[in-house]
């Protein structure tokens, strides 16, 4: 799952944490990603899920390798 940060409706640190609680399974295999400037405290909220960010334009190479990151992380869990 890969989720904006700045999407419009609900933001994408918002839904990782409803995951958490809903549906956990899930949140394990969530990349943000972000094509903007965030601010500081968007960065520390970020920063505490331990999920990848990825920049957007999103480069092939780095959406593969933080996916291959996040499923031997769960793999090891």
């Amino acid at each position: 799952l890969v989720f904006d940060i700045s999407m419009l409706v609900l933001g994408g640190v918002v839904l990782f944490c409803w995951l958490l609680d809903n549906k956990p399974e899930l949140a394990s295999r969530l990349l943000f990603c972000s094509g903007g400037i965030l601010s500081p405290d968007i960065e520390r909220e970020v920063a505490r899920t331990e999920r990848v960010l990825l920049q957007k334009p999103i480069e092939p190479l780095a959406l593969l390798h933080a996916v291959r990151i996040a499923v031997e992380a769960e793999q090891n869990d």
